[in-house]
């Protein structure tokens, strides 16, 4: 097996430049391939991180105009009141907040933030590194104001220290009490760095609206043993009910209910799914590529393969060493993309850091692959392939550069066979004609001193032996004068 692998390894050596090729086409369809998946991999296949992540339901009003909106306060009070089926049930909506430290303390900035009723830490599984959870005394109306700060935030502007708790901050030009951090895996709301409470909007008049729905879900953690199907019944009963006792703003209103997985990822899950089979579509082009260029070179080493078998080698023994062959060229495809997608992730890391908390290097690595690096290997490959076509041009040229060796002087000056055997190459080797006259000037050119000088002493010794013998001269010969150089 080393014998094979030495062996291999040589062959590709001895022919780079379908290696080169080769290598690129498959580093090119692994890493787009390995790109997408480990998106699909992160947004579809991981599961969200919180403890039984199959019970969170999300929540929302169903209407004649709206098949999911959203859900009034009103109507989540009598929900949260009268439902049996969900061991909590909280209010929860995105909002962006303006933080700051203190008045003339730095610079304020624009974070993201949730706007929650209590519960609903508990309800997605999660605690507070330190301090405490929201209350039921801070869902009522004239609570002090309090907020809760996200893990990141905390070590960012405050170094990690306990001593946080109780602190007052600028929230949205409120003073408000730290009361706690929650964890980082909170990523209900797109990564949120502040929670705030419900006391503060609990009396406004348009929160006391039912015909008015602010923009909040409801987040709800199933009972054990209680299914999907059972708590809509559950909900749709209350709301019924609702419905005949406010039928000016609850008439057609119901429940819908939704997996917050489902919520979160499937709107994105059929995008997903069709740009995973674009990218496989592109690593089986690149294998096809591979494939012909591996039997192109198979076709070439067939006296190779027929001494080899001749000597003794079995059928066994010479596809071994063909297949040893590709996958050392694959291997070394997916090294190739391994270490410039280290070399990309490591770069979006040193992008990415201090200036956002969101995750985006593997997006980042993403438009890497996309990017520079398929620009960078299709110019290379055209490259690759105008030198094929001058290689093949110059070739086609030898067998005629000989011919005019041999051949009578007048024949030198006819330009008909000449221009002939140029379209004819030109077909041939697949180029437009101005680039393979081109390539024929450039080896022109580069001839031999040795074969200008032939030529010229032939036409002159003709020009000579015509003169002597009296014969009118070739007018083609004779409109060129004889070399004045001996």
């Amino acid at each position: 097996m080393l014998d094979d692998l030495r062996f291999a390894l040589r062959q590709l050596v001895k022919n780079p430049n379908v290696t080169i090729v080769a290598i690129f086409a498959l580093a090119l369809g692994i890493g787009a391939n390995t790109a997408i998946f480990s998106v699909v991999n992160a947004v579809l296949l991981r599961p969200l991180p919180y403890p039984d992540a199959d019970k969170l339901i999300v929540l929302r009003e169903r209407s004649n105009a709206f098949e999911r909106g959203s859900v009034g306060y009103m109507n989540w009070l009598d929900w949260h009141a009268a439902q049996k089926s969900f061991t909590e049930l909280a209010l929860v909506r995105r909002e962006s907040v303006n933080f700051s430290l203190g008045a003339g303390v730095g610079s304020p900035e624009r974070l993201r933030g949730v706007r929650a009723s209590s519960g609903f830490l508990t309800g997605l599984g999660l605690k507070p590194k330190i301090g405490r959870d929201l209350s039921a005394a801070d869902d009522i109306a004239g609570a002090p104001n309090v907020a809760l700060i996200s893990e990141s935030l905390w070590r960012h502007h405050f170094a990690g220290s306990p001593s946080v708790l109780g602190r007052r901050v600028l929230i949205d030009g409120l003073a408000r009490e730290i009361i706690g951090v929650f964890p980082a895996e909170l990523q209900f709301g797109r990564n949120p760095d502040v929670l705030l409470p419900l006391s503060e909007i609990a009396n406004v008049p348009w929160m006391r609206n039912r015909d008015n729905h602010q923009g909040f879900w409801a987040l709800g953690r199933l009972k054990p043993g209680v299914t999907i199907s059972q708590a809509m019944t559950d909900l749709n009963a209350i709301a019924i009910d609702l419905e005949k006792k406010y039928p000016q703003t609850n008439t057609g209103r119901r429940v819908t209910m939704r997996p917050l997985f489902e919520t979160t990822v499937g709107d994105y899950r059929a995008s997903l799914n069709l740009l995973l089979a674009a990218v496989l579509c592109v690593l089986l082009i690149a294998c096809a590529n591979v494939a012909n260029l591996q039997l192109a070179r198979a076709l070439a080493r067939g006296r190779e393969i027929a001494v080899r078998a001749a000597l003794g080698a079995s059928r066994w023994v010479i596809a071994r060493q063909l297949l040893v062959e590709s996958t050392l060229l694959a291997v070394i495809g997916a090294v190739v993309h391994g270490c410039n997608s280290r070399a990309d992730t490591v770069e979006a890391a040193a992008f990415s850091r201090g200036k956002d908390r969101f995750p985006r290097a593997r997006f980042h690595h993403i438009r890497g692959v996309a990017g520079w690096r398929a620009r960078w290997c299709l110019a290379r490959l055209a490259n690759f392939k105008q030198r094929i076509d001058f290689a093949r041009a110059a070739r086609s040229r030898r067998p005629q550069r000989e011919r005019r060796a041999t051949q009578p002087p007048h024949a030198l000056w006819s330009r008909d066979h000449a221009g002939s055997a140029r379209n004819r190459s030109a077909r041939r080797c697949g180029t437009d004609l101005e680039k393979f006259l081109a390539c024929s000037e450039r080896a022109a050119r580069f001839r031999s001193a040795r074969g200008r000088k032939f030529r010229n002493f032939a036409a002159r010794r003709e020009v000579q032996n015509k003169r002597a013998e009296g014969r009118v001269l070739d007018p083609v010969v004779a409109t060129h004068p004889e070399p004045s150089w001996r």
